[in-house]
């Protein structure tokens, strides 16, 4: 009996070695986020969450400068950044993503890449002390960064990726998909989002897309009454707190790096609702917009950009939605910063507020509030 134990033992010590040895070589080989390697038997494709794509994209391209943002810098062209500012560029954005969530990235270049420029998309809308959102919890993907080789591995056993690995498979929701990698993760030329652009007349057309439900509710529950907000110590002070720390003080460390902090415009129509919103967004936007001029006032190598003072840069027609723009205004953000205009200093930032305050006094909220009303 004893004699038999022990044979059992040793099979099944025997093949437990062989599973974990193949499912060990099986990631390593198949690797389809190329953690580890380029594909050495397929295209080169990509995940359709760039956080899990960007180690390998930082790895494998030549470039010296980069662009990051949110969703709003997606549409951004590497290749006109290239002709407009000189240096290689890559667009390094990610939907949705925190102000943490670019350092985590951020962080990660530095340590591997002399970098020249960097345009960076500031949308104060996410300075709000959290580091990542739902859609993309920090735990799924945020070791991919740090400097532990070991743990790189873990991401593999989760389950999308588990059987595709074991069983070599080359399906889209395995490896991802081919990308243009003048704008990797370009979204404006999809059919669902092209048919939003145009005016109002389009969103209400369009209303049972949830992006338009979204923003219908928004208008539904914003009163028509203007706030007049109390100043908030506290929010100013985490505010500034979180900004220092995960954002300027990449600033402070690459002193040679040229960083051009752009606050992207949005609609009109989204100004007006700012002004009148119960959560005290407009406020929080206003108050991170100043902090952001001020402090990068000290640094040499950082100018700041914004738009919603402009008289036609807010138009509806040219938005899917509240804030989401057309690639035209990309360019025209490029060309901006390549012409030195619509910059922001301590100087001017009070009469830019006071500017972008009266446009959204102008905006006839209450049609767009009576139409919607109406749908109801």
């Amino acid at each position: 009996m004893q004699k038999y134990s022990k044979k059992s033992l040793i099979v099944f010590l025997i093949i437990t070695f062989i599973a974990i040895s193949y499912t060990l070589i099986a990631f390593y080989i198949h690797d389809p986020l190329q953690i580890w390697h380029k594909p050495f038997y397929r295209n080169i494709t990509y995940s359709k969450n760039i956080r899990e794509s960007a180690r390998a994209m930082i790895r494998d391209y030549d470039f010296d400068s980069f662009i990051i943002g949110n969703s709003l810098a997606e549409n951004t062209s590497s290749k006109e950044a290239e002709n407009l500012l000189s240096g290689k560029f890559i667009n390094l954005s990610m939907s949705g993503s925190s102000v943490y969530e670019k350092k985590i990235i951020l962080d990660y270049i530095f340590k591997r890449k002399n970098i020249k420029q960097v345009v960076y998309y500031l949308d104060t809308g996410y300075v709000s002390g959290t580091k990542s959102t739902k859609t993309y919890p920090l735990e799924s993907y945020e070791f991919l960064y740090n400097d532990n080789p070991f743990d790189d591995l873990k991401i593999y056993f989760a389950d999308k990726y588990f059987e595709c690995n074991l069983l070599f498979k080359n399906k889209e929701k395995c490896i991802g998909l081919p990308r243009n990698m003048d704008r990797p993760y370009e979204w404006w030329n999809e059919e669902i989002f092209q048919k939003r652009f145009g005016g109002f007349d389009k969103w209400i057309e369009n209303k049972e897309q949830e992006q338009i439900k979204d923003v219908l509710k928004r208008i539904s529950d914003t009163p028509l009454d203007v706030k007049n907000y109390v100043k908030n110590e506290k929010y100013i002070i985490d505010m500034q707190n979180y900004l220092d720390k995960y954002f300027f003080s990449i600033i402070e460390r690459n002193p040679n790096t040229k960083f051009y902090i752009i606050f992207p415009p949005t609609s009109d129509l989204s100004l007006a609702i700012l002004i009148r919103d119960n959560k005290y967004t407009g406020y929080k936007l206003r108050e991170g917009l100043k902090y952001v001029v001020q402090k990068s006032a000290v640094y040499k190598n950082t100018e700041v950009y914004a738009f919603n003072d402009m008289p036609n840069i807010g138009y509806i027609e040219q938005y899917k939605d509240l804030s989401h723009f057309l690639p035209e205004i990309n360019t025209f953000i490029l060309k901006s910063i390549a012409q030195k205009e619509h910059l922001l200093t301590p100087d001017n930032v009070d009469i830019y507020i006071d500017k972008v305050n009266t446009k959204a006094l102008k905006t006839d909220f209450e049609y767009y509030y009576n139409r919607v009303k109406q749908l109801e």
